[in-house]
Formats: C-alpha cells, structure tokens, sequence
C-alpha cells in the first residue's frame, strides 16, 4: 500500500513537472504602416542588395513575449493598404523578425509556413528554414515561382523556434524584404539570413530615436 502511494505520489509530481515544460504557442496580431518603411541598399562580394524593412505594430514593452526553445510562434501581420514587391532578377528574399533583450549569440533557428494574401485571397505560400543569432528570425525565398512581382496585404506565419540555448524576450517585430542583383553569384539562404541579422537592430534604434523625437 505504501509503495502503491509513493507511486501515485510520482507519477502526480511528474505530471506537474511535464506540465510546467509544456511549450508555449504566441499568438500575435501585428500591423504596419507602409508610408514608415525604411529601404537600404549595399554591395558586398560583388552581389548588390535592394533591402525594403517596416518596423510592426502590436509588440512593444507592454506586450513582450519570451520565448525558449521548442515554443511556437502564430503571427498575421495586416498592412494598411497593398504592398508590391518588385521582380528580382535573381533572388528575393523575405525575413519576419522579432528582436529584443537577452537573445543569445549562439545560432538560433527557426521552421515553418508562411502565406501571402491580399484582399483575403492566397497569392503564395512557403516554407520557412531560418538561421540567424541575437534575435528571432523566421525567413524564405523567391516568392513566386520566376521572382516576379507580388502583391499582398497580409502576411501569415507559423513557425517554432528549434534551437534557442537560452530565452529571449521580443518587444519588436520588423517585417522585410531584399532583392538580390546579378553582379555576383547568389548567397546560400543562411548567407542571406546572416546579411538580414542586423535588421532588427536598426530598426529599434529607429524606434528609439523617434521616441526620443517625441519627448
């Protein structure tokens, strides 16, 4: 009778151990303003880079998520009017990221879907393999098929977080783009990835200095 009691007594301490490891699913609804878009344009190695990035709504201090290894993440991101990404002559590249305090050095990486729609209607899907470190990234490429052009009002994403050493809290979010011409041979996608790293920096302190504008 003992035994059969310490035995439930485990099973019950375990069950709340598996419980409290539970992942977590965040469920984010994010909006931008397509007048606030920033664009950038760089060469390196020869390729030259056309990069189009907008600082999301919907995420701030207020709202920070922290996320660890094996949560998941659902994001629908809505822009006030319809964006057109233009043809690229050889790659284009989409990145969402989620930026903040305390995201490791150590390579971080990312697996799921991503969908295009505008007016409610599905103009492409992807899936998304994204490396990255110091921040959140979910990323795809060559959208659609012939890097032609693409309009979209809305953007869905679904994706977990693979491998994170150590949880990060998010209090951003940027989504954007980068078209790639053909003066060099094209990135791998990880290259490509790493070349978008940065965005989420730049874009809060974008946000801090337009604060700091309003004080």
């Amino acid at each position: 009778m003992k035994f059969c009691i310490r035995y439930a007594a485990l099973t019950a301490a375990l069950a709340l151990v598996s419980f409290g490891a539970q992942a977590s699913n965040y469920v984010l609804n994010l909006s931008g303003t397509l007048a606030s878009a920033g664009t950038n344009s760089f060469d390196s190695g020869g390729t030259h880079y056309d990069q189009w990035f907008l600082s999301l709504n919907g995420l701030d201090s207020s709202n920070a998520i922290t996320l660890s290894q094996g949560d998941s993440v659902s994001a629908v991101i809505t822009f006030d009017g319809p964006l057109t990404v233009p043809a690229s002559v050889d790659r284009t590249s989409f990145v969402f990221v989620l930026a903040g305090p305390g995201f490791p050095s150590d390579p971080i990486q990312t697996s799921g879907t991503a969908s295009l729609s505008l007016l409610g209607t599905s103009v492409a899907s992807s899936a998304t393999n994204c490396g990255t470190s110091t921040q959140i990234a979910s990323c795809w490429g060559t959208i659609p098929p012939g890097n032609g052009s693409v309009s979209f009002d809305q953007v869905t994403l679904n994706f977990s977080v693979d491998t994170l050493s150590t949880p990060g809290t998010a209090n951003a979010s940027v989504f954007a783009y980068t078209l790639f011409s053909p003066s060099a041979p094209v990135p791998e996608p990880i290259s490509s990835v790493l070349l978008l790293a940065g965005l989420g920096a730049l874009v809060l302190r974008r946000r801090q200095s337009e604060l700091t504008l309003c004080d």
